[in-house]
């Protein structure tokens, strides 16, 4: 009968250990939450990108942000810009997904939308005619922000020709010969570093998008500085695409 007991309460004591085990799996797998920090910057000083979708912008980071994380709104200007705002999205801990009614978190969701489309809107106002567009030191300080985040993702979207056009240095300046662009690539980095901070050395991890529209009479332009970017960029470890849509 001794015996008999202590059989039984071995197999108590072993099939308790395996359930909590396997309990804390569950919980550990469920209540990982990656997280991920994104900025979104709007060229203001580009008309032709007045008629960006906000919604197709909303859908792109909400998937990019599919549990936990913030994002960043800025915007390239004439001159260097303060204009700047945050929203978060906080994925509901474990307890507030049993606790929480369905439509209580259809509301969360719907205030989330509602927040960044507000200010999406604010912010995508063109400027007509602008003759500057200071990109370099709005990316460089966007990626400062990215380097240093601990989020398990990081993502910049920039909606811009990506056309350096500041105090620091004119693309525009080589128009006539853009090649140089690309062949000065070094030089002319020293001297947007100069006037506006260096860049982060370390950018792995970070993905890196603009999005722009064609302009064929650019065509040229335009390509030696996507090649400038991508050069400046993915030497430091970034993932750097340039695209006429988000998908």
């Amino acid at each position: 009968m001794k015996n008999f007991t202590q059989l039984l309460v071995f197999i108590c004591v072993v099939t308790l250990t395996v359930s909590c085990d396997k309990v804390k799996k569950q919980y550990d797998a469920i209540s990982k939450v990656e997280t991920t920090s994104g900025t979104i910057i709007l060229d203001v000083t580009d008309e032709d990108l007045a008629n960006i979708s906000g919604e197709k912008v909303f859908d792109y980071c909400n998937r990019a942000i599919p549990e936990s994380g913030d994002i960043r709104f800025t915007i390239i200007s004439r001159k260097r810009t303060n204009k700047e705002a945050s929203i978060y999205k906080k994925a509901p801990s474990l307890t507030d997904k049993a606790m929480l009614a369905k439509d209580t978190l259809e509301t969360y969701n719907k205030k989330y939308e509602d927040d960044f489309n507000r200010i999406f809107s604010d912010f995508n106002h063109p400027i007509p005619n602008c003759k500057e567009s200071y990109v370099f030191s709005t990316v460089k300080e966007e990626l400062d922000r990215l380097a240093n985040s601990k989020s398990d993702k990081r993502f910049l979207i920039c909606f811009s020709d990506a056309i350096e056009n500041s105090s620091g240095y004119s693309f525009y300046w080589d128009k006539r010969r853009p090649e140089a662009i690309v062949k000065n690539q070094q030089m002319i980095l020293d001297k947007l570093e100069k006037a506006f901070g260096k860049l982060p050395e370390n950018l792995s991890g970070i993905k890196v998008v603009f999005v722009h529209e064609p302009d064929y009479r650019m065509d040229k332009l335009f390509s030696a500085t996507k090649d400038w970017w991508k050069m400046t960029l993915a030497s430091r470890g970034a993932d750097v695409h340039f695209q006429t849509s988000l998908y």
